[in-house]
């Protein structure tokens, strides 16, 4: 059975989204905490808007408060601004 996975290992910054076009699922994971939050933004809405309609977006940031929390992390109401959140 083939079952038509495509993972990508890449800049996330020089990623054309345009040219994978639209997929069922989008996992990010450990990425967006490293940039800042304006590229942050930007890449979440081109991982929204290359999903498909009833698809998965997967995306794992270090949070502003913990353990593991780092300087350019998200807060909690920052992460429910940008995407609807199912589980965190």
């Amino acid at each position: 059975m083939r079952l038509g996975i495509k993972i990508i290992t890449d800049d996330i910054l020089k990623l054309d989204f345009d040219a994978l076009g639209y997929m069922d699922i989008i996992h990010c994971t450990n990425v967006l905490h490293f940039l800042d939050k304006k590229e942050s933004v930007e890449i979440i809405n081109k991982i929204k808007s290359h999903t498909k309609s009833g698809g998965l977006n997967i995306i794992t940031v270090f949070a502003k408060t913990g353990e593991l929390s780092v300087h350019n992390a998200f807060t909690e109401e920052e992460l429910k601004k940008s995407m609807r959140i199912g589980k965190y």
